[in-house]
């Protein structure tokens, strides 16, 4: 294949990848300008009056980018980052008369949205945080508080790690694509799923494999073909040239960028906010951040999407008023006293839809499907044929810590300990946020096993380090 045409069939996948985001954003997650965008003149007067608005010349991709300022006479300074989507900036134009009462804003557009050029390069948040860097240089002089939406979220978060002098506190609004990529995406798909009431796979290994296979096979072409995707990491003009759109842009690089190793190191105080019903950004999102990120906190909004500054402005406004005003979080508590206390086991058999919290010896789960475990410890887990979901589960053992055999799991901010972490067979499992601690394999797994993590941790005498990817990708040292 020719040099064009493998450009060519990247940019098709990269189409198709970008529908497959956006399909499952309703009108009430986006509220998209759809008439062309106006000179700088008619949307300064389209701005109510001591609004600032210019545009200037940013030296990371080289273009114009809009800046938006309001409440200048105030001292405390706020800046504000938009993801994807037409509007730039207008996405906070509810918030942004509210936060001028006390603040002084700072908005832009990012490149390759809004009133910004559309320059050449990656727009990835490692990038798109540089050019975040070089705002607050010029326009607040100090430290300020950035409030981050979706994609600016993953670009405000690499801000923070990369310049920590610059962020007062961050917080994050509905963050997207923190996951690894191939469960980010399942997310979207799952959803368009429930959407059009077809039936959920079975808990049978036959359904497992069946209703994976062809999606990761796509999305591991897309993005580990070495002729293609290789090249484009490797040069940003290359990466623009391929993908030319800014959505299309921006929502492949954010995928393609692990931000594993800032939210375990992250020092920066963190305020996290998210709807409980958003179908573009799912929740354990937002629980796994504030399960690792060592400074935050969540607020969560019951019933609302992606979109909660537009969607839901008051009850947005009231939570953003007390993450604003919120002390750094203390660290999560431990369940190490959970030893002390007469522990009994927990034996499910054959049940549906039940949720299970506390502490226990043994837990026991067979033949059993949508099962719930949250805010549990234990001193041993296992699972058979089963379909199980977890949140901010403990389980400390003297030998294997979880042990799953022909069943689909999705664990998220949870811990596992033990002299072997993880022992899976014929199964399908997907971790966020998990830290893996062995004193022997963290993970013995067969062949017949699908195992990926995002954002997750690994600490074993054959390999210590982040986990972000297909288990045989990641890590090389597995028995």
């Amino acid at each position: 294949m020719t040099p064009t045409g493998r450009f060519r069939g990247l940019f098709f996948y990269g189409i198709l990848f970008f529908f497959a985001l956006f399909k499952t954003t309703s009108s009430s997650n986006y509220v998209e300008y759809k008439s062309p965008l106006k000179s700088l003149e008619t949307l300064r007067q389209s701005l109510p009056s001591g609004w600032q608005v210019e545009r200037v010349v940013e030296p990371v991709f080289g273009g114009e980018i809009l800046i938006v300022q309001a409440g200048t006479e105030f001292t405390e300074k706020i800046f504000l980052v938009h993801g994807m989507g037409k509007n730039g900036f207008k996405d906070w134009l509810k918030v942004i008369p509210h936060l001028a009462e006390r603040y002084h804003v700072i908005a832009l557009d990012l490149p390759g949205f809004g009133y910004s050029a559309v320059p050449l390069g990656k727009y990835s948040p490692k990038n798109y945080s540089r050019v975040l860097s070089w705002v607050l240089d010029r326009y607040s002089g100090g430290s300020a508080v950035v409030l981050a939406h979706s994609l600016g979220g993953a670009a405000a978060l690499r801000l923070a790690d990369q310049h920590p002098g610059q962020v007062k506190k961050l917080i994050l609004v509905d963050a997207a694509g923190i996951l690894h990529r191939i469960p980010f995406l399942t997310f979207l798909t799952s959803k368009q799923t429930v959407a059009k009431n077809q039936p959920k796979p079975v808990t049978t290994s036959e359904k497992i494999h069946s209703s994976s296979s062809i999606r990761d096979v796509a999305l591991s072409w897309m993005f580990n073909a070495p002729f293609a995707i290789d090249m484009l990491r490797k040069n940003d003009e290359l990466w623009g040239m391929a993908l030319p759109e800014g959505n299309v842009n921006a929502a492949l690089a954010l995928v393609d960028e692990d931000l594993s190793d800032v939210i375990h190191t992250l020092s920066v105080p963190t305020q996290i906010i998210w709807g409980s019903a958003d179908r573009s950004a799912p929740l354990r999102t937002g629980q796994m951040l504030a399960r690792r990120l060592p400074k935050a906190e969540l607020h969560i909004l019951e019933g609302v999407g992606h979109f909660p500054m537009g969607a839901a402005t008051e009850a947005f406004l009231t939570v953003l008023d007390q993450a604003l005003l919120a002390d750094p979080a203390a660290p999560p508590s431990s369940n190490q006293g959970a030893a002390k206390i007469e522990l009994k086991d927990l034996i499910c058999d054959k049940e549906k839809s039940k949720v299970y919290s506390g502490h226990f010896r043994e837990v026991r789960i067979d033949d059993s499907s949508d099962m719930r475990l949250q805010d549990l410890f234990a001193q041993r887990l296992v699972i058979r044929k089963s379909k199980v979901e977890m949140l901010n589960v403990t389980v400390q053992s003297e030998d294997v810590a979880l042990d799953v055999t022909d069943s689909i799991l999705e664990v998220t901010a949870s811990e596992f300990s033990g002299k072997v972490a993880l022992r899976c067979d014929d199964s399908h499992l997907d971790f966020a946020g998990v830290l893996l601690k062995a004193r022997g394999d963290a993970i013995q797994a067969s062949r017949s096993t699908y195992l990926i993590g995002s954002i997750s941790a690994i600490q074993s005498p054959g390999f210590t380090g982040y986990w972000h990817g297909k288990i045989n990708d990641q890590v090389k040292r597995l028995p």
